[in-house]
């Protein structure tokens, strides 16, 4: 398994960041596989409880063929818990 690379976005550009995480966001099913595409940007959450790692920032709808062409619903969110954390 390959290793990660991230970036650590503080809060100026944190919109930036989530409107690229928006946009990259993709999900398939093909051969009966789900693959996701994530952009990893790693950040603190609002609450500085978690890190984020990755998050696509929306739900997204997709058709399966697969499925008898049912709408698939997929969101994806990557964290970790912030070892800093003191609540």
């Amino acid at each position: 398994m390959g290793t990660a690379t991230a970036t650590k976005i503080q809060s100026p550009e944190h919109k930036a960041a989530s409107a690229a995480s928006k946009k990259a966001f993709t999900a398939t099913i093909k051969n009966r596989v789900l693959t996701i595409t994530c952009p990893v940007i790693e950040r603190e959450s609002s609450t500085t409880k978690t890190i984020i790692v990755a998050n696509g920032k929306k739900q997204m709808a997709i058709k399966s063929v697969e499925h008898g062409e049912q709408i698939v619903n997929v969101s994806c969110n990557a964290y970790f818990y912030n070892p800093e954390f003191v609540g």
